[in-house]
């Protein structure tokens, strides 16, 4: 279409009209063309818009589970060591009770020993008295 044909007067008008009407008909596809692409380009940067945000609730709620989680397991810690320790006091308590209750069985079975050497040994002179007067018997 850059071929016009040179008529008397100037150019061939028909050719010409053609030619503006081409340009019009491309011209109107670019900025159609151009309208789309504006469009697509502002839905694209809305769309990254959105995407960084949910990118950045991702981010900030990852960082809320991290320390979440960080917490958790330091209070699970305590609490472990708290009942380790408290079974280590119970556990000494209940060590030191029996050695409790072992001495006073101890004590008690000294004391019941004591008794029955004294018991034998009381029973031991009744028994020689006895004897003693049985003798006393023979003799009169």
């Amino acid at each position: 279409m850059d071929n016009f044909t040179n008529m008397q007067g100037g150019y061939n008008k028909q050719q010409v009209n053609d030619f503006v009407d081409y340009v019009i008909k491309k011209t109107e596809e670019n900025i159609l063309t151009i309208k789309k692409q504006k469009d697509e380009i502002e839905y694209l940067k809305r769309e990254n818009e959105r995407l960084k945000k949910l990118e950045d609730s991702y981010i900030y709620i990852q960082n809320q589970v991290e320390n979440t989680a960080n917490e958790i397991k330091a209070n699970a810690k305590y609490e472990a060591e708290l009942i380790i320790k408290e079974a280590k006091d119970n556990a000494s308590s209940i060590v030191n009770d029996a050695l409790l209750k072992a001495e006073k069985l101890n004590s008690e079975r000294e004391q019941l020993s004591k008794s029955l050497k004294i018991y034998k040994r009381k029973v031991k002179s009744a028994l020689m008295e006895q004897l003693e007067i049985i003798d006393d018997i023979e003799v009169l």
